[in-house]
């Protein structure tokens, strides 16, 4: 028991310390996960249906779109760009990728919602 509190611990402090742009691809790549099983659970939610829960799935992929578009915007730069360098954070863009992440929080709560 005291190793899993450690661990735990141990991996609060690091989400902590990451820089922004790993939290937000962690983040996508967890929302992928949730949506793709939202998909799985919801085969009648296509990318135009009207459906509330097709709706909230919709949502999730324009949320989860949106942080990886701030991703790209914040670590811009020819390598990270062309090459999949690494990032070259722009400070200026911070925010709006912190927006991007928060918004995609909240969406994801939803989407949690239709996974059962």
């Amino acid at each position: 028991m005291k190793k899993l509190l450690l661990l735990v611990l141990s991996l609060v402090l690091i989400a902590c310390n990451q820089p922004i742009e790993q939290t937000a691809r962690d983040s996508v790549a967890t929302a992928k996960g949730y949506l793709d099983s939202a998909r799985q659970h919801h085969p009648e939610c296509q990318p135009n249906s009207t459906g509330a829960v097709c709706q909230i799935i919709s949502r999730g992929v324009a949320a989860k779109d949106a942080v990886i578009d701030a991703v790209d915007i914040y670590c811009a730069s020819p390598q990270y760009s062309e090459q999949g360098g690494p990032c070259a954070p722009n400070k200026d863009a911070a925010q709006k990728l912190k927006e991007a992440l928060k918004n995609l929080s909240t969406i994801m709560t939803d989407v949690k919602g239709v996974v059962k």
